[in-house]
């Protein structure tokens, strides 16, 4: 986990919204990895962006079956 909280921030810290007062990310996934996702991985790494670099993350994420089309 700690590798794709790493993942993340290292592109919202690339992004040319990390300027910004808060940095916005938008996740696409299949839905069998929601739960771990909303329930560890983003609190996770919110809380680390926030820690390490002094701004505020808004995720907004989306979850599909495996099979549906991007």
């Amino acid at each position: 986990m700690k590798k794709v909280i790493l993942f993340l921030a290292s592109l919202a810290s690339l992004s040319s919204l990390a300027n910004a007062e808060t940095v916005k990310i938008a996740i696409n996934s299949c839905c069998v990895t929601e739960d771990a996702t909303v329930k560890e991985i983003l609190p996770a790494f919110k809380k680390y962006y926030r820690e390490k670099f002094g701004k505020d993350v808004d995720v907004s994420a989306s979850f599909a079956g495996s099979g549906t089309p991007s």
